[in-house]
């Protein structure tokens, strides 16, 4: 349900929009590659300025959306245009006390390049700047003039026209190496991953539709958005302008309403189409699919409250890596000379290693920088939020807004008021990857940004959103009577669905995992625990239907975007009470034919098939308290219960077992023995960068911080006796 209130849903919105053409003569230089062989040749289908305005009823805001088949502009020239739209709005609508606009690019690759920063694909020229000023304007005023009241429907789709978005990153071993091979340029080199098609990870699979129309009874169409995440380059390094894909869906939007359509790009960092540089035809024919079906879905579309219109925006710092030192700079610098020499014996575009030979001079002799400046743009038309981020972010990002946000319908995106360059998301850097270790050189930023990023970004969109938005919680039945509040795990993946886990108290009835998405409110359960468990290997003369269930899942759970699966472990959920303390039921104290607890699970799941199989099972009976697991290496730590142990399983499912300071008996035994000791419930893994395990931490009740090295399978005292650590449940 709308957290908007039926006053609200009542009033209504002005709503305008307007386009121009913005195709430039021949000879402009174009931004999106390295090595064109020449400027503009002609137009194989115009790119485009569309403007839409909507204006609140109360008259306390306009926001106008302006969408430019661009590969982007800089923030300052991104300012000039917001400052010019405002003011041709102001002049019309001059009651009007804020007028909040978002400039933003679809990011054709086939286009006049438009960013003052980029470099080494030379620059559209001023002449055409001034013009595209002119035009954009004048789609403004289009849009002012033929406002007139209006209502929304929106619509979220999903359907084979949008997946032809690909996961970009893929895995490259040969790359690994720091040092470039001979023959290879300084960017051809990853550090484990390559620009090419990564069919297990995170893509956006869903597209967007919001469309205005008349409230009298024609219901004319007045304007619509669409939007998806995908880079738009399928037409490839041609020199014909053309808005590839985002094209096609505008036009076919346009031809099938008879209103102008903005496209707006999602977070696409990492998302390449499946027929990248399959040439102008294709991009064109994806978008009229695209297009075709998301103006079907208008039929069948919710109608959702335009009101109230608002605003918020935020410029946040983002961390950058220390610069070069000294010695390396003076490496790249060589590199960008031997490149630059190579070019002009061999004959070619001589612009990028001029200008990579200029940038090298400038890390040699410039500056550091301490920060990135970074904005975010969030409009609220009612049901609908807007989030513009000023750069070319990962899709994880996306997964992450449209879960946080209060908004029935949020879309992301990109390229907007700006763009700094690429900006993935925290989990890809140890990857590297060109995103990663190199596109920063060609925006021109003299150093790259760091994981830390992630957390100030999302921060930003979450506090923008709470400018023009409100949370409401939904409560979400899975069914399962038997359910109860021992421990639920809970966790998000990349593709914004949640997993978790409801514990049953049952002796024979385990514990249930579910997956749920949020943006659809769709639970699906995916099955029994103490099921999947019994997948495994079974010991020999046990049947484990006999034995204790699986009760619940005491762990996060932690995704594998490159395989595409998700880890986690089981535990038990009946027990058996003695003197005030929860232990293992003994055979004694269970029903005839129920066997003791067979031990917990590391279970693998297959997101794509929802099939889960037993990747080890703890030894001795033991649930798992406790786990983490090693994102570069695969490798899976966790803490047992009741006794405590440590468990480390490789990842071809090897278990071992190690001691270590502070454990005594765990839970396993009555604190009046002397040797009871809590066991800790969080663990946490520092990923290696060279494939070895890398090294654990976590707690004992002691409140020493201890810390596990696989490498030489020794167990240590970090931190000792740390104040506020300790932990003793029965005051021992």
């Amino acid at each position: 349900t709308s957290h908007n209130s039926s006053v609200e849903r009542n009033r209504m919105v002005l709503c305008g929009a307007g386009g121009s053409d913005i195709s430039a003569g021949n000879g402009v230089d174009l931004g999106g590659y390295w090595g064109r062989s020449s400027g503009t040749s002609g137009v194989f289908k115009p790119v485009c300025c569309r403007v839409l305005v909507v204006r609140d009823d109360d008259d306390s805001e306009v926001v106008a959306i302006v969408s430019l088949d661009l590969i982007g502009v800089d923030a300052e020239t991104a300012g000039q245009l917001r400052t010019a739209v405002a003011d041709a709005i102001a002049a019309t609508w001059i009651t009007v006390p804020k007028i909040s606009v978002l400039v933003c690019c679809t990011h054709t690759h086939t286009a006049p390049q438009t960013h003052r920063q980029m470099i080494g694909m030379g620059f559209a020229g001023e002449e055409y700047m001034a013009t595209l000023t002119k035009f954009v304007v004048a789609a403004a005023n289009d849009a002012v003039a033929c406002a007139r009241p209006a209502r929304c429907v929106a619509s979220k789709v999903q359907g084979a026209e949008t997946k032809f978005a690909v996961n970009r990153r893929e895995s490259d071993a040969a790359s690994a190496d720091a040092a470039v091979p001979e023959g290879l340029k300084w960017f051809e080199v990853g550090g484990g991953t390559k620009l090419g098609q990564n069919p297990h990870g995170p893509t956006v699979a869903q597209a967007y539709i919001v469309h205005f129309v008349d409230t009298d009874d024609s219901g004319a169409p007045i304007g619509t958005i669409v939007q998806y995440a995908c880079h738009p380059t399928c037409a490839g390094k041609d020199t014909l302008q053309s808005p590839d894909w985002c094209g096609g869906a505008r036009s076919q939007v346009e031809a099938l309403t008879g209103a102008p359509c903005l496209t707006l790009q999602g977070y696409c960092g990492d998302l390449n189409p499946r027929q990248h540089r399959a040439g102008y035809v294709v991009a064109d024919k994806l978008g009229q699919d695209l297009g075709t079906l998301l103006v079907a879905s208008i039929q069948t579309a919710k109608i959702v409250s335009a009101t109230p219109v608002r605003s918020a925006e935020a410029t946040v710092k983002l961390s950058v890596a220390p610069p070069l030192s000294a010695e390396e700079a003076s490496s790249f610098k060589q590199q960008q000379e031997a490149w630059l020499a190579e070019v002009k014996r061999n004959g070619g575009d001589l612009r990028a290693p001029t200008c990579c030979m200029h940038y090298a001079e400038r890390l040699c002799d410039g500056p550091p920088v301490d920060a990135i400046d970074f904005r975010v743009h969030t409009i609220r038309i009612g049901d609908i939020a807007i989030v513009g981020a000023e750069g070319e972010l990962f899709c994880q990002y996306q997964h992450t807004l449209e879960r946080m946000s209060p908004a029935p319908f949020t879309l992301a995106c990109g390229y907007a008021q700006g763009c700094i360059g690429y900006v993935p998301s925290a989990s890809e850097f140890h990857r590297g990857g060109y995103e990663v270790l190199h596109a920063h050189v060609v925006y021109g930023q003299p150093q790259r940004l760091t994981s830390a990023c992630e957390a100030t970004i999302i921060d930003a969109m979450q506090a923008t959103l709470g400018e023009t938005h409100s949370l409401v919680a939904h409560r979400v039945d899975s069914k399962f009577e038997l359910a109860h509040d021992t421990y639920n795990a809970i966790g998000c993946l990349s593709s914004g669905d949640v997993y978790y886990a409801l514990s049953s108290e049952s002796p024979t009835d385990g514990g249930r995992l579910y997956k749920y998405n949020p943006t659809d409110n769709v639970v699906v359960p995916l099955g029994d625990l103490t099921a999947m468990c019994d997948r495994g290997t079974i010991a020999a003369g046990t049947t484990r239907s006999q034995s204790l269930a699986q009760g619940k899942s005491h762990v996060p759970f932690f995704e594998d975007t490159t395989k595409g699966e998700i880890y986690f472990g089981s535990h038990v959920g009946y027990y058996s009470c003695i003197d005030g303390m929860e232990v293992l039921p003994t055979a004694e104290s269970l029903s005839d034919g129920l066997t003791p607890y067979p031990g917990g699970c590391i279970l693998q799941h297959t997101i794509s098939t929802s099939a889960t199989v037993v990747k080890a099972r703890i030894p001795d009976g033991e649930g798992i308290l406790a786990m983490t697991r090693c994102q570069v290496s695969g490798n899976i730590f966790c803490l047992t219960w009741p006794s405590g142990k440590l468990v480390h399983v490789t990842p071809a499912g090897d278990v071992r077992l190690y001691e270590y300071p502070g454990r005594g008996e765990g839970e396993a035994v009555h604190p009046r023995t002397g040797q009871y000791r809590c066991v800790c419930r969080s663990m946490v893994v520092v990923p290696s960068v060279d494939g070895s395990p890398g090294v654990v931490y976590w707690t004992n009740a002691d409140g020493d911080v201890l810390q596990f090295s696989p490498m030489d399978r020794t167990v240590c005292i970090a931190m000792e006796n740390i104040t506020g650590m300790q932990r003793d449940y029965f005051g021992r």
